[in-house]
C-alpha cells in the first residue's frame, strides 16, 4: 500500500485497522494507533537497498529496534521501520526538509 496520494507533510490520514499516519517529510512517516500507549512506529524510505543497509548498520549499534522491508507505506523501494524513537525520526525529517529547501 503506497501512500502517494497522502503525501502532504504534516497532515494526518487514516490507515487500515485503526492506524493514523503522518508524513514528517517525504521520506519519514509516523504511524500510530490513537489512544493506545506505546504503538508508535516510524518508517524511513530508501530508493536502494544498499542505502538502507548502511543506515541500519549505523543505527543498529545504538540499540534501536529496526527492520528493513520492501516498501509497504513509502513511495521509495525500501523502508526501515523504527519502533518508538521519535527523536531519530524527527531529526531525520527536519534534516531532509532543510536539504530540500
Amino acid at each position: 500500500m503506497n501512500l502517494t496520494q497522502s503525501r502532504s507533510t504534516g497532515r494526518f490520514f487514516s490507515l487500515q485497522q485503526g492506524q493514523v499516519g503522518q508524513f514528517l517529510s517525504d521520506r519519514v512517516l509516523h504511524v500510530t494507533k490513537p489512544f493506545q500507549k506505546a504503538t508508535d512506529c516510524y518508517y524511513i524510505g530508501f530508493d536502494e537497498r544498499k542505502q538502507a543497509m548502511r543506515f541500519m548498520r549505523r543505527l543498529g549499534t545504538s540499540g534501536q529496534v529496526l527492520s528493513l522491508q520492501r516498501a509497504q507505506y513509502m513511495s521509495q523501494s525500501y523502508e526501515i521501520q523504527i519502533t518508538l524513537d521519535r527523536t531519530i525520526a524527527s531529526d531525520l525529517a527536519l534534516w531532509e526538509r532543510l536539504n530540500i529547501q
